[in-house]
């Protein structure tokens, strides 16, 4: 990579973890800091601006970690687009680092399939309904774009079309089941000449007609293992 784009990259990271840090309120360097284990001191000098003896750039690795901790797209800080926040019903609680259940890839994909020990608590910068739920990735078919790549054991966290999303964006990460089947699968939505189409990131998947599919869910943000 060319200086010009390690700059312009390290740049879009500073900005943009200034935006995460800012939703974080009072404290929230020191917040971060211990959620990453790292000193506080590190974060202020992740912070710094260019040319400011002592600052420390952002690398890939601790782009990821701090991506995971935020919930946020992985890619978010590179300058990737997170998914448009979601309207939800109003009569519906708001959930804005709760605690949701980790489903298993099995209908109904609801709170319902909860059972003890089978929660988990991560902290998500998005919000989302009470009816929002973790789930495992189970493959690779997410994995091996250049922009967001959803590997195998990742988590990612799904808002149920049920709790009022009003529609599909083309680019959305979705949960789907085909209409004559209850196998779920995780795809990328997408939009074009008309049709509908459900695409997975690594080459060579092959590309489903939507028309088939019902959409179950969308994904807000995910987590690396």
């Amino acid at each position: 990579m060319k200086n010009e784009q390690k700059m312009y990259l390290q740049e879009m990271r500073r900005e943009r973890l200034i935006i995460l840090i800012d939703n974080l309120g009072v404290g929230g360097q020191k917040r971060l800091a211990e959620a990453l284990g790292i000193a506080a001191d590190y974060v202020s000098r992740l912070l710094y601006p260019p040319g400011k003896k002592g600052k420390k750039g952002i690398s890939g690795d601790m782009a990821r970690r701090i991506e995971q901790y935020f919930a946020v797209q992985i890619g978010w800080l590179d300058g990737l687009e997170q998914t448009g926040q979601r309207p939800v019903r109003q009569k519906a609680a708001q959930a804005l680092g709760k605690t949701l259940p980790l489903l298993a890839w099995t209908l109904p994909l609801s709170h319902e399939q909860l059972r003890k020990g089978t929660t988990v608590h991560y902290p998500a910068m998005v919000q989302c309904s009470a009816q929002a739920y973790w789930l495992p990735v189970r493959d690779n078919t997410m994995n091996g774009s250049a922009a967001a790549n959803y590997p195998k054991d990742a988590l990612i966290l799904v808002e149920p079309v049920t709790a009022g999303i009003t529609e599909l964006v083309s680019g959305d990460k979705v949960i789907a089941k085909r209409c004559d089947s209850a196998e779920l699968i995780f795809r990328r939505y997408v939009e074009e000449a008309g049709h509908r189409w459900l695409k997975g990131n690594m080459p060579g998947c092959p590309t489903l007609n939507a028309d088939e599919y019902m959409i179950l869910g969308v994904v807000l943000g995910a987590w690396l293992p």
